[in-house]
């Protein structure tokens, strides 16, 4: 039936039929939030979407994808507080997600938090699919010194070091 609502173009019937046959049928809850994603999609639904990702998260909280999708919603719409509790919870599904964690960096990047967020781009590096994509974000924090920007501090560095402090004048 939600099938048939969704190509005749009434998006709010088909997501109706969906979310009551997601409360009926617990068992195959998962598929009719996944189809709700997909007609809200197609209907240019952006808060039935998200409804229905969050079904798609309470019905397999083991799944890491709907919290990481959540998260790039909340992210792009500005809320990196929110966004970034989805991102943990994908991370107690999947502690290893190299792409949770490049979330995670972004939101913490956005909320100021440098040096958190580098930590956990430097989490999302272990994983060579994403090493490039999180040592760019990191650079994009903080910049690559050049050569002579080294040996600056280098030399610099090891002077103030070695240089006693002049006693202060009375």
């Amino acid at each position: 039936m939600a099938e048939l609502q969704a190509k005749a173009g009434d998006t709010r019937s088909a997501l109706a039929t969906l979310a009551q046959l997601a409360q009926l049928d617990s068992l195959n809850r998962y598929a009719y939030y996944s189809q709700y994603v997909q007609v809200a999609e197609k209907g240019g639904d952006p808060a039935a979407r998200l409804r229905g990702l969050e079904g798609m998260a309470q019905a397999n909280p083991k799944d890491p994808e709907p919290p990481h999708k959540l998260a790039e919603s909340y992210l792009s719409a500005g809320d990196a507080k929110t966004a970034e509790r989805w991102v943990e919870r994908g991370l107690r599904a999947d502690p290893r997600n190299a792409y949770l964690f490049l979330l995670k960096g972004d939101c913490l990047a956005r909320q100021s938090q440098e040096d958190q967020a580098v930590a956990a781009y430097e989490r999302a590096k272990a994983d060579p699919s994403w090493a490039t994509v999180a040592q760019q974000r990191i650079w994009q924090l903080r910049p690559p010194e050049s050569q002579e920007e080294k040996l600056k501090r280098e030399f610099f560095g090891k002077s103030k070091n070695t240089t006693p402090a002049e006693p202060a004048e009375q």
